[in-house]
C-alpha cells in the first residue's frame, strides 16, 4: 500500500501502480511541450487522488483554471510516494550486500594494519 500525505497532513491511499498509471506518468517526461506536460501531470494525478480533493487543492477542476504551482507540487509528491518503496527496497538490498562483505573488509583491514605495523617495527642491524 502506497500512501500520499499532503502538506496539511491529509493522507490518501494511492491506487496500485499499474501499467496504466505508469503510462500516464511516462507521458509527463515524454512530452516536449509545456502545455502537454501540464496536461499529462493533471491526467496522472486525477487517476490517483479524489476529484473533490484535487478541485480544492488545485483551486479549480478545469485545466485552464487550476493552480499550476500546486499541480507541480501534487504531481511530484505523488510520484515520489510511488518511488519511495522501490528506493527503500534497493537501499535495503545494497545494505544487505554491504553487511555480507563487511567481515571480509574487516579482515583485509586487519591484515593491512598488521603488515603496516611489521613494516615499521623492523630493526636494522649493522655489522660490527
Amino acid at each position: 500500500m502506497v500512501e500520499y500525505t499532503d502538506n496539511q497532513g491529509i493522507t490518501f491511499e494511492l491506487p496500485k501502480l499499474t501499467t496504466k498509471l505508469m503510462t500516464e506518468m511516462s507521458k509527463v517526461t515524454q512530452s516536449g511541450d509545456i502545455v502537454e506536460t501540464v496536461k499529462a501531470k493533471y491526467a496522472f494525478v486525477k487517476l490517483c487522488l479524489p476529484a473533490e480533493y484535487l478541485k480544492e487543492r488545485l483551486d479549480g477542476s478545469k485545466i485552464d483554471d487550476i493552480d499550476l504551482v500546486e499541480l507541480a507540487k501534487v504531481y511530484s509528491d505523488v510520484a515520489n510516494a510511488y518511488s519511495a518503496p522501490m528506493f527503500e527496497a534497493n537501499t535495503q538490498g545494497v545494505n544487505e550486500q554491504l553487511d555480507r562483505i563487511k567481515p571480509m573488509v574487516d579482515v583485509a583491514q586487519s591484515m593491512a594494519n598488521v603488515a603496516a605495523a611489521n613494516k615499521t617495527s623492523r630493526q636494522v642491524f649493522k655489522a660490527i
